[in-house]
């Protein structure tokens, strides 16, 4: 008796624990022969098998529980058979595959109406509706005082969240400016490697007009040596031509490299300004103070500068100061 109920356990908790997308097979026998058709007919017969508890089986007849084993049986050794195909190795591959198919659709049909009715009777055993009611209301009490506690910590949470979100915008309010040094300081990086490059070129182009020069010289005293007066206006030309052409691209270059020196120095000043901005800040000792603080502090991010090819005048950040110096020192005034 007891090893009958051990064996019939045995077999149901073998099939319970079948994953049904494993008879897929798919990545080892491809499109062509795999089973993923039967995956969802597994799946309903081991969800339907899952539905018998392993302790109802004491309180079947023998020939019942047999009945149940002997259908998990059959469906683990058509689980087998699946998993053991090899189509390379079979002659009719396609039509043992298709039989497969068929067998489990067939044992689907066979299982339910062979245990429709232990199952049946196993899962009215296991549905005590006092008992779930008794747990029902349990269960509201339980969420109800779970419920209550939770609102009385979120009243909490709220009130410390509001102070955070409080700080967090004040300490936001004054790194923000500061945030903006980082784009200042790539310019700078930038700029400071296109000068040293238009450094490279000025100095190549001043070596290159001395050589001209040098070899001008020369050549005008051994091999370029005028026979007439014509000649001589023509070679005097062509000479201030290429040197003027040469002084030209000279004058380029060190323009280009005085424009990428400025712009380097200009946007390495903001970087660093704005990097003391927040030091400035907590050292005012009124608003005003801190708001003529951060005025500059945002002209250094949007006033157009110096290109350093134009001279611009500077007449904005004057006309900001003088704007700005009147509140400081009547502040009464400004205010009516």
């Amino acid at each position: 008796m007891e090893e009958s109920i051990e064996s019939a356990v045995l077999a149901l908790e073998r099939i319970q624990t079948i994953d049904p997308a494993s008879i897929s097979r798919t990545e080892t026998l491809g499109k062509a022969f795999d089973f993923s058709e039967s995956v969802s007919v597994l799946k309903k017969i081991i969800d339907f098998f899952k539905r018998i508890p392993s302790e109802g089986l004491m309180s079947i007849p023998d020939n019942l529980r047999a009945s149940i084993e002997n259908e998990a049986n059959s469906t683990y050794s058509l689980y087998e058979r699946v998993m053991s195909f090899n189509p390379v190795a079979t002659a009719n591959a396609a039509g043992e595959r298709q039989g497969l198919m068929s067998e489990f659709s067939s044992r689907w049909r066979d299982v339910f109406n062979n245990l429709f009715p232990v199952v049946n009777y196993l899962t009215s055993l296991q549905t005590d509706i006092a008992a779930i009611e008794r747990e029902a209301q349990a269960s509201i009490a339980h969420v109800k005082s779970e419920a209550e506690t939770f609102q009385a910590e979120m009243e909490t949470m709220k009130s410390t969240a509001q102070r955070i979100l409080t700080e967090v915008r004040a300490v936001a309010a004054e790194a923000g400016v500061s945030q903006q040094a980082t784009y200042f300081g790539d310019e700078s990086a930038s700029h400071a490697t296109e000068a040293d490059t238009w450094q490279r070129y000025a100095v190549g182009t001043a070596i290159g007009l001395g050589i001209f020069a040098a070899v001008s010289v020369l050549a005008g005293k051994y091999f370029l040596v005028p026979e007439d007066t014509y000649q001589s206006i023509q070679l005097a030309l062509s000479k201030v031509l290429i040197f003027s052409t040469i002084a030209s691209m000279l004058f380029l270059c060190t323009r280009t490299l005085a424009a990428h020196r400025h712009n380097a120095v200009v946007n390495k000043h903001r970087q660093n300004a704005l990097l003391t901005f927040n030091a400035l800040a907590e050292a005012a000792s009124s608003d005003q103070i801190r708001d003529v603080v951060l005025t500059h502090a945002s002209a250094c991010v949007f006033e157009p500068q110096d290109s350093g090819f134009s001279k611009a005048g500077q007449g904005n950040a004057s006309q900001t100061a003088v704007e700005i110096l009147p509140r400081l020192i009547s502040p009464g005034k400004s205010e009516s």
